[in-house]
């Protein structure tokens, strides 16, 4: 099987290249031929595509207007990062790799565990919108979309006010979560127990590096997924191979997330699609409606 290639060139126009290279999915024309195309292909159980913090480059991260795109886009899902205020609020944002968001005004830098619910519209971040809380988006995506939570919390403080949260809109079936914290699965699990929540609950074990495979084979159960950084596939193809035959063994979803510096295109969609891969979780939503299109031509 040949490997897989992946080009990793970033140039100054990447936030464009959709508008750009998308034939026929401008932003803003033909959105209503795009959604008529694509709705076959999930429903005969395609690969899934999944915005990345919303819609990807299309609009700033974790914000409103990147998970209303993803929505009007048709997306099958969108993909958001939840941590907890101050004052117990599930808020989305994703911030440095130490928790700290920053804003407009560096002076409110701050640990977003530190941010109060009553600050959200008021601090600007730097991209000029504001951190929305998870109840916001979910309520947007109700009845439409389905919601990957990747919950960024070290500790079990967010899993209650989530739960409680989706039981009272009614949503669990929309809902999948994931986290680089394994942990999080026996913590959900808990929750579940403590709140006699009785659905079964989808969480992705995320692994962006080798050791990561040690961790969650012992914890993932029927329905979980595998979701893994694409550039593993790229530079460890035959240990990935393997690792998904043990994932599936156990009757998991594989998934495949993209980082921004990664190049997506038709044929790393194919090759995926070829590999039986769940979902994508992406940065070019256009691309991904491209790809789409393509297909089901030739399927015509």
């Amino acid at each position: 099987m040949d490997a897989l290639s992946i080009s990793t060139a970033t140039t100054a126009s990447d936030k464009s290249t959709d508008s750009v290279f998308s034939p026929g999915f401008f932003p803003g024309s033909n959105l209503i031929l795009a959604k008529s195309i694509m709705s076959p292909i999930k429903k005969n159980g395609g690969m899934r595509f999944e915005g990345h913090r919303g819609a990807g480059l299309l609009e700033p991260e974790n914000s409103l207007k990147a998970f209303q795109r993803g929505i009007d886009l048709d997306l099958d899902g969108i993909e958001l990062d939840v941590w907890i205020s101050v004052d117990g609020v599930p808020i989305i944002v994703h911030g440095t790799d130490e928790g700290v968001v920053k804003f407009k005004d560096s002076t409110l830098d701050i640990h977003v565990n530190k941010i109060h619910s009553k600050d959200l519209k008021v601090w600007e971040l730097l991209s000029g919108e504001w951190i929305p809380t998870l109840e916001e988006v979910l309520l947007l995506a109700k009845n439409k979309t389905k919601v990957n939570i990747e919950l960024k919390e070290e500790t079990n403080k967010v899993i209650r006010p989530v739960l409680e949260l989706i039981a009272k809109l009614d949503m669990f079936d929309q809902i999948c979560f994931s986290s680089f914290l394994h942990s999080h699965k026996t913590w959900l699990e808990e929750g579940k127990k403590e709140l006699d929540i009785t659905e079964n609950l989808e969480f992705g074990f995320l692994v962006w590096q080798l050791q990561d495979f040690k961790e969650y084979i012992g914890l993932a159960t029927k329905g979980d997924s595998l979701n893994i950084d694409i550039e593993l596939l790229m530079k460890h193809e035959a240990f990935i191979m393997e690792e998904m035959d043990k994932a599936r063994e156990k009757e998991l979803k594989i998934k495949y997330y993209f980082g921004f510096e990664i190049e997506e295109n038709n044929e790393i969609y194919k090759r995926l699609e070829d590999l039986k891969v769940d979902t994508c979780i992406i940065n070019h939503p256009l691309k991904s409606h491209s790809y789409l299109t393509i297909n089901q031509e030739v399927a015509l």
